[in-house]
């Protein structure tokens, strides 16, 4: 069957981007040949379109697992507005603050540079003009548009730079909780930040990114520009109705007290948690768990 097919086409989230990127790849290590990949990205978050990463989650053992490869990153990604029209508020919310989250942890990653910089840089500024016009008025295509190109441009930064532990965690939280993934990073992301600020280096670097994307006056010191930063995320998850707690989410908090301490170690052996910049211990993977249970 494999011999008589020339391309592979993922139409959907990022959910069916990734299978069809761990078609391709497991495939190509079985029979050797390579297809043209083509992604049409359905939603506006996960960026997988602009990536050579996939995420795959073993439900016997309730863990995500991320691998990369180059040939996993598509030939072309076709961004239509109109594909993204029916997607239910919520996800548009919870896909929304993935992108913004894969923007700020590149813009912090061990493996930044000038680039990733500048594709992050203008995410969050497109972010910050589109992602509750879209939210409020899914017919308003331009915004959506908008939308899907800061999802592919947040999609080309981190597969440069890298991620860190707000997604390391959010992995497992979705792989041994089942919580969207988008709304998992949602819920840690002001943590993370308030975490990873505790390096004098990751808070000039989001000062710098709240100030040039408009979150901040360039005339705040580091600190506040940060704490604006912060403020802004929690306004944007409130205005979009999101829990900003697992436990307001729905979680069992017995079930996430038993689970927690395995919880943490995992997040810290996550791929993406290895070009984190500040690399936490699994006490304080779980000072950010317990601050998000509340």
């Amino acid at each position: 069957m494999a011999s008589s097919c020339d391309v592979i086409v993922a139409f959907g989230g990022g959910s069916a981007i990734d299978a069809a990127k761990a078609i391709l790849f497991f495939t190509a290590r079985q029979t050797g040949k390579v297809f043209e990949f083509i992604a049409i990205p359905t939603t506006s978050g996960t960026g997988s379109d602009a990536t050579a990463a996939t995420v795959i989650t073993d439900l016997q053992a309730k863990v995500k697992h991320l691998f990369a490869d180059p040939m996993m990153l598509p030939a072309v990604a076709l961004l239509n507005p109109d594909f993204t029209r029916s997607v239910p508020k919520p996800i548009v919310a919870n896909t929304g603050i993935d992108v913004l989250t894969h923007a700020l942890e590149a813009y912090v990653a061990q493996g930044r540079d000038n680039f990733s910089d500048c594709f992050a840089e203008k995410s969050v500024q497109i972010i910050t003009q589109s992602l509750l016009i879209t939210y409020n008025d899914p017919d308003n295509t331009y915004h959506r548009k908008q939308m899907q190109v800061a999802s592919t441009m947040a999609g080309m930064a981190f597969n440069k730079a890298g991620l860190g532990i707000n997604h390391g965690i959010a992995h497992n939280l979705g792989g041994m909780f089942h919580i969207p993934h988008g709304l998992a990073n949602a819920i840690l992301l002001p943590h993370v930040v308030t975490f990873n600020s505790r390096d004098e280096g990751c808070l000039n670097r989001y000062a710098q990114l709240a100030k040039v994307t408009g979150i901040a006056p360039f005339t705040d010191t580091a600190r506040v520009a940060v704490d604006k930063l912060i403020v802004y995320i929690r306004d944007i998850m409130e205005k979009m109705e999101m829990p900003t707690s697992l436990i307001a989410w729905g979680m069992d908090r017995n079930e996430f007290e038993a689970g927690k301490r395995q919880l943490a170690e995992n997040a810290l052996v996550d791929t993406c948690t290895q070009t984190t910049p500040l690399m936490p211990t699994a006490d304080e993977v779980l000072e950010i768990l317990n601050n998000i249970s509340q």
